[in-house]
């Protein structure tokens, strides 16, 4: 070998490491001192071809690091690996690995009905960080109906519209001007569907609920009732009779009363209430004319519960004896709500409706199918409408709201079947306003 082979020789080899070299680089980064190898934040959708689309981020923001304390500025992967669980599979298989900079990923061939897990890997410098696990269950994308709009700044919270489908009972932050004094006040209204117009019927109202003939309703009141020194504010129970436009106070004393529920004879009235110990919420009835019941004195509560409502939701069965009520948890020192099932009959039934290791939220039973159950979840990674089928186990996913301009709340939601049971209405944000959103449901 003459000395210019000898040369072309050494040269090739300085070509390849480096290339090799330029190539780990890209795939292997370093991560800067200071910063750290971000978890990607990952939420599941369907585009318009209804194929399941993932998409993540990590963040960085450390704007608010003289509120939070110290932040950690996070810088992505050098690649990312993508798992999906197949439906009636138990594990997890490696579908895609993605380089640097990616952060969406369309999965194609997805059947209509059937539940798909996904998460996602970040991997840089030999580090590893997992995603959040997401559950989608594709389905015909709906046509969403707005029913009603909020005036600007204000809300829609706790909306309920009545099972013939005409009115909405509804709470709003509303504005009041008294002695030249303005204020806000969490008012209950009731708003005409067909003509668009909303009556006043009472201010310092919360959580309505129709009777079954669509004649009452009854909610938790605050009106005349301050805060006690150690800023417990009790609330009391009243109904409304649409005809007479009568009001009765059903239940008073300093306690909280939540969430009330006509049976569906509307002859009673169940309900949440700390009445037995301060804090801690049991299950209630209060025949007509009666005295309160205690059903279920109280349920167990996390030791820590990161300042969040121990039930967002409580709902009676039209068409059975069943009460559903969500259930704040700590597991792995992270919040999760399941949804437990009540039998009332002569002998008391607990059982669990849905449990899962995502939040599953705000119970609504169909009183038109007593084996449909609404709720919301956050298993695709944002909180959409679910529905179980209470005789079946079968999951579907109702609402796709992420590229669709609405996204709901954590609090002031509750959902309403209507339409005969083929859709929902659900109150959720648009841009800056409240919004009622009727998504209607394809059944098979």
């Amino acid at each position: 070998m003459n000395r210019i082979e000898k040369i072309v020789i050494l040269l090739l080899g300085v070509i390849l490491s480096l290339s090799i070299f330029s190539c780990r680089e890209q795939w292997d980064d370093l991560i800067p001192e200071g910063t750290e190898l971000g978890v990607p934040i990952l939420k599941a959708d369907l585009n318009d071809e209804v194929e399941v689309l993932l998409e993540w981020h990590s963040s960085s923001d450390c704007s608010f690091r003289g509120i939070w304390g110290d932040c950690v500025p996070k810088v992505g992967g050098s690649y990312y690996e993508v798992f999906v669980k197949f439906p009636g599979e138990n594990q997890f298989i490696k579908l895609e690995r993605l380089g640097k900079g990616s952060s969406r990923f369309l999965f194609p061939n997805s059947e209509i009905g059937k539940p798909y897990e996904f998460y996602v890997t970040s991997h840089r410098s030999g580090q590893v960080t997992t995603s959040n696990k997401v559950m989608i269950v594709p389905n015909f994308l709906p046509e969403y109906k707005v029913l009603m709009k909020a005036d600007r700044g204000r809300s829609i919270r706790f909306p309920k519209v009545n099972i013939q489908g005409n009115k909405v009972a509804y709470i709003t932050n509303y504005m009041w001007d008294e002695a030249g004094k303005d204020f806000m006040e969490l008012t209950l209204f009731i708003r005409d569907l067909a003509n668009g117009q909303s009556d006043l019927i009472q201010k310092g109202a919360a959580q309505p609920r129709w009777s079954a003939d669509g004649r009452k309703l009854v909610y938790a009141s605050t009106r005349g009732l301050d805060q006690s020194p150690w800023e417990y504010s009790p609330n009391h129970l009243k109904t409304y009779d649409l005809e007479t436009e009568q009001f009765n106070l059903l239940n008073g004393g300093m306690h909280q009363h939540r969430f009330p529920n006509f049976s569906n004879e509307s002859q009673a009235i169940f309900f949440l209430s700390d009445s037995l110990e301060r804090g801690r919420m049991g299950i209630w009835k209060l025949e007509d004319k009666g005295k309160p019941e205690v059903l279920w004195p109280n349920f167990e509560l996390p030791a820590h519960s990161f300042g969040a409502p121990y039930h967002t939701g409580f709902d009676v069965s039209y068409l059975s004896d069943w009460i559903a009520i969500d259930n704040l948890k700590v597991i792995d020192n992270r919040p999760i709500y399941n949804i437990l099932g009540l039998q009332f009959s002569d002998n008391i039934q607990k059982k669990d409706l849905v449990v899962s290791e995502w939040n599953d939220m705000t119970p609504s039973f169909s009183p038109f199918d007593k084996n449909l159950l609404a709720f919301i979840s956050d298993r695709s990674g944002s909180r959409q409408v679910w529905i179980v089928n209470l005789s079946t186990g079968e999951l579907r996913q109702a609402s796709f709201f992420i590229h669709h301009d609405f996204y709901l709340h954590f609090e002031g939601v509750s959902l309403s079947w209507t339409d005969q049971g083929n859709a929902i209405a659900v109150s959720a944000i648009s841009g800056m306003d409240g919004v009622l959103v009727k998504v209607p449901i394809a059944f098979d």
